[in-house]
């Protein structure tokens, strides 16, 4: 791991944190802030969003969940004799760093003081500890776990596998591959299936790009049935 893309990574997503992923903020003023994160902006789940750059900061904070909620599920379940597990070291950091990029109700419009005090919380340590000797070491773990999965190896292609039903941890594991596949095959139709359309945008300019026909089925993700035909 380079050391110094780590550490510039992990300062680059502490502001991030202070502008909070769920605020009201101007779309200008996070496509500025980005502007400013060379080493965030580096990241693969932000490159295949093209030059889009309102799309470019949805892929990145979408990997800052991504990530955030790795954290928070260890490969290996902790074995445990009590009917109701106590939240191992990992969920306490999810949750803490979910606090502190306002991605809950209660957080989502609180200043960074408040978002702070709230992590803080969910770590059982004061505030001031928590600012001083807490918040970076969260943060670096943050971009450690970004950094890995952007540059984690693909063994072998979606597209040279077995036909049948596959798995991804997150939607970006398989979306790059997908951009990738349109931008060198150029489909001239593609039919989709969504259960929401909120992050199919890097998908969809992809198709545009190469003029593909698109035919789209899309839900209401808040009802069980409500199916629409985008054509």
């Amino acid at each position: 791991m380079d050391t110094e893309l780590l550490s510039a990574a992990a300062r680059e997503l502490r502001e991030f944190a202070k502008a909070g992923l769920r605020t009201n903020d101007s779309a200008a003023r996070r496509m500025r802030l980005l502007e400013r994160s060379p080493a965030l902006a580096g990241l693969t789940p932000v490159q295949i969003a093209g030059g889009d750059s309102r799309a470019r900061v949805e892929y990145l904070f979408q990997a800052i969940i991504d990530a955030i909620d790795a954290m928070g599920h260890p490969a290996v379940p902790l074995a445990t004799a009590s009917p109701v597990p106590a939240l191992s070291e990992g969920a306490r950091e999810s949750a803490a760093l979910r606090e502190l990029f306002g991605l809950t109700s209660p957080t989502r419009t609180r200043t960074w003081r408040v978002r702070q005090e709230a992590a803080a919380a969910e770590l059982h340590v004061s505030w001031d500890y928590f600012r001083h000797d807490l918040q970076d070491k969260l943060l670096k773990s943050l971009a450690e776990v970004m950094l890995i999965a952007a540059h984690a190896g693909h063994d072998q292609s979606v597209f040279d596998r077995q036909a049948g039903i596959w798995a991804f941890a997150t939607q970006n594991d398989i979306e790059r591959e997908i951009i990738e596949y349109i931008r060198s095959e150029r489909p001239q139709r593609a039919a989709m299936l969504e259960f929401s359309t909120a992050t199919t945008g890097s998908i969809l300019r992809a198709l545009r790009d190469v003029d593909a026909s698109i035919h789209l089925l899309a839900a209401n993700p808040e009802r069980i049935s409500g199916w629409a035909r985008l054509v």
